[in-house]
């Protein structure tokens, strides 16, 4: 029988799931895209089962991560030592190993992922603080690598088939509903394998089903490089060997010269960073207003369907507004939620602002995922977006360095902040993607719009460069 402190998340659980469904057919019924050929939905099917494999495999470890740490008599200050590492690892090494894709190949670089990710899984057999900071690091890089040198394979495929620009938002949607339903069944088989075999064994779930995936990835998956030099990477042949650092100079000039890079960069390193904080920072929240314990699965599985639910409104909203305008507001109601802590202590209330925020994510996920394949260069996406990383990792790493000395409301102030920094970068880009739409319709009629014409062949030519 449910505790009265459960039943109450039964409830919104249930209400969140029917919600989903809901919308999830309101969607499927729709007028199928006449565009969307059995080529293009096998080649969907074939990215879509590697990458959520691969999402499973990394949803399955987060529960126990600390738990395990823990098990093995490490103090709270160890432990905490152990995650900053990881974020440390991600934001250094992982930018070097991760822009390396561009060069050396996307299909290569997310096998490298399979790797070291399972060397992470094997580690967490030792009780041993050296070796299990070797999993944290090596655990780091991974995840920048399965970040972006996925997704950045995904979109050169795309692009390459020639497949229809405006399917690729169908994909992403698909990314970030799907993730959301391996997080879920993660989460059960999770808890099962913990309680039956023990905490080391979730992470010998997730080794199956890397090397299940890198096995799908070695022999479906074909080579894939940067766009330029079309007799060399666009051609699916490597680069030179020793190239590969180069890349960051041309990172570096791009976003130096082009302001809506920039911009992405910034957004994500802002929204993302809120994010990871709120990770770390719901439990202690939600426990504050409740005079029970907290089911923490439950709730995670409340999150997990709204973030589903936001990837479906997205495809909704995306057909009204494009993601330049919508995403705006949508990162005006992230703040405003991720307030709720500090305006109020009603737990019931903090929870919902907590739902609203994970849909938030639901949209922001594959809207993201759509301007950067707009306004990233092929030929350095991979890199990009791992340097995109860096800002949100060191902004996580400081936030968890001081964690102890700064209290709730302080931290949720932190990320509200970040988030309307988020709104002000988005109204930017915004308003940059207006002016050089304006410029072009007037130039299409005929009046004289030379220098404003010669600014943006200028800004297309540092996307494409």
């Amino acid at each position: 029988m449910l505790d009265a402190g459960t039943l109450p998340y039964v409830y919104w659980f249930a209400f969140l799931a029917l919600g989903c469904a809901g919308i999830y057919y309101r969607n499927a019924t729709q007028a199928a895209d006449v565009r969307a050929t059995p080529e293009f939905g096998a080649f969907q099917k074939l990215f879509l089962v590697v990458y959520l494999i691969m999402m499973m495999a990394d949803w399955m470890q987060g529960p126990y991560v600390y738990a395990l740490y823990d098990f093995y008599g490490f103090s709270k200050g160890e432990i905490g030592q152990l995650f900053i590492a990881g974020f440390g690892a991600s934001m250094i090494f992982g930018t070097v190993v991760g822009g390396f894709a561009d060069k050396y190949g996307r299909k290569a670089n997310c096998l490298i992922f399979v790797v070291l990710y399972s060397i992470s899984c094997v580690t967490k057999h030792f009780n041993n603080y050296w070796m299990l900071m070797l999993g944290r690091l090596v655990g780091g890089i991974s995840t920048s690598i399965l970040y972006s040198a996925f997704e950045t394979w995904m979109i050169h495929e795309h692009k390459a088939a020639n497949f229809p620009e405006d399917l690729m938002k169908s994909t992403f949607s698909l990314m970030t509903f799907g993730s959301g339903t391996v997080a879920i069944l993660a989460g059960l088989l999770s808890t099962w394998l913990a309680s039956t075999f023990g905490f080391v064994a979730p992470f010998d779930g997730s080794l199956v089903l890397l090397l299940a995936g890198g096995g799908v990835i070695f022999t479906q998956w074909r080579e894939n490089y940067g766009d330029s030099n079309q007799g060399q990477a666009g051609s699916g042949q490597p680069a030179a060997i020793g190239s590969g650092f180069e890349n960051f100079g041309k990172v570096w000039r791009l976003l130096q010269t082009n302001e809506r890079v920039l911009l992405l960069g910034s957004i994500q390193s802002c929204f993302e960073s809120a994010m990871y904080i709120f990770v770390f920072m719901w439990t202690p929240a939600l426990e504050a207003g409740s005079r029970t314990a907290i089911p923490h699965g439950l709730i995670f599985a409340c999150f997990m369907v709204c973030l589903m639910i936001g990837s479906k409104v997205y495809e909704v909203l995306v057909r009204l507004r494009p993601e330049e305008h919508l995403t705006r507001w949508v990162f005006v109601v992230a703040s405003a939620a991720l307030a709720m802590p500090i305006l109020t202590s009603n737990s019931t209330a903090v929870f919902i602002g907590f739902l609203v925020f994970e849909v938030c994510c639901g949209i922001y996920f594959p809207a993201m995922g759509r301007m950067r394949s707009t306004y990233i260069s092929g030929e350095v996406r991979s890199t990009v977006m791992n340097v995109f990383r860096i800002g949100l990792n060191l902004i996580v790493v400081v936030t968890l360095i001081n964690i102890d000395a700064l209290a709730t409301d302080t931290v949720f102030l932190l990320c509200t902040l970040l988030l309307t920094v988020a709104v002000l970068c988005q109204h930017r880009l915004f308003v940059l993607v207006e002016q050089n739409s304006s410029i072009e319709e007037r130039a299409k009629a005929g009046l004289d719009v030379g220098e404003e014409m010669d600014e943006i062949t200028s800004s297309k030519a540092d996307l494409t460069a």
